[in-house]
């Protein structure tokens, strides 16, 4: 038992109101803290001795606010703080230096700063209420989750290690991509954007751009371009050339006339719906290996 203390600590699934750990030697060499689906409101660590956790586990429970004297008793050598789905309005992280993965999603949290957090590879702070986020200095980031916030804008300079990067359904009506090469994953649905330059997201794999504004967009850079979804947009026309590896396309409700898929040979998954298309599209549809097609002609 005593071994098993050494390295874990769980008290999973449980009615507990609130905690107040002592570490002691037995726990000295902690590594994981588990108190999922619990019902506490507010936890207490105590003693300095705290200081091995590499993932600390918060999920699902009402927290509302954790003192700065408490959560830096951990900050040496944690590296993942999840915090999501709790009441949290605010969150000091000075001193968390050594941390890569932060999840501090579903809170109410309005801004945040993330001074000093320079090792971070993954954040999430979806389902917030931020209308601001300051990213300078998070060079090792890779992935980031931004969604359903109230961002209004976004300044991505510096981020050149991002793959993973999702905005959607906030209020963005621009957004600046240069210098992102390595991004793999880009949610942007629901916001405002009326234009968007892809050109540099030459490695990107799933572009997920719908319920904008869109009435054109350049796509000939993405080659490597696995699934794509336009849907509830204004496009009347779009160039698919050279999206060889295309296997989902998804343009659902736009302005749609004609559409030619010559080359699309991998296509697996297309849907055409509340479009205008013609009849003569039928035929280029019909000769695709096409796995399931939603097609409204009419």
């Amino acid at each position: 038992m005593n071994d098993f203390l050494e390295y874990m600590f769980r008290f999973a699934n449980n009615d507990l109101k609130n905690t107040l750990l002592k570490v002691n030697k037995q726990l000295n060499k902690l590594k994981y803290q588990d108190f999922i689906n619990d019902d506490i409101s507010e936890h207490i660590l105590t003693n300095k001795g705290y200081l091995n956790v590499e993932l600390y586990n918060q999920i699902k429970k009402n927290i509302e606010f954790i003192q700065e004297k408490h959560i830096n008793t951990f900050n040496i050598k944690s590296f993942c703080l999840d915090l999501s789905n709790n009441k949290l309005t605010k969150i000091n992280l000075t001193g968390l230096s050594k941390l890569q993965e932060l999840c501090l999603s579903n809170n109410f949290l309005q801004n945040i700063n993330l001074t000093g957090l320079s090792n971070l590879q993954e954040l999430n702070l979806s389902v917030n209420r931020l209308t601001d986020i300051n990213l300078t200095g998070l060079s090792n980031l890779q992935e980031l989750y931004l969604s359903n916030n109230f961002l209004q804008n976004i300044n991505l300079t510096g981020l050149s290690n991002l793959q993973k990067l999702y905005l959607c359904s906030n209020q963005l009506t621009k957004i600046d991509l240069t210098g992102l090469s390595n991004l793999r994953s880009l949610d942007l649905t629901n916001n405002k954007l009326t234009d968007i330059d892809l050109t540099e997201l030459s490695n990107l794999r799933n572009l997920f751009l719908s319920m904008n504004q869109l009435s054109s967009i350049d796509l000939t850079r993405l080659t490597n371009l696995f699934s794509l979804c336009l849907m509830n947009n204004l496009l009347s026309n779009i160039d698919l050339t050279g999206l060889s590896q295309l296997r989902s396309l998804d343009l659902t409700n736009n302005k749609l006339t004609d559409i030619d898929l010559t080359g699309l040979n991998n296509l697996i998954r297309l849907t055409l719906y509340e479009n205008q298309l013609s009849n003569s599209c039928r035929d280029t549809i019909n000769a695709l290996n096409i796995y399931r097609c939603y097609l409204d002609l009419y």
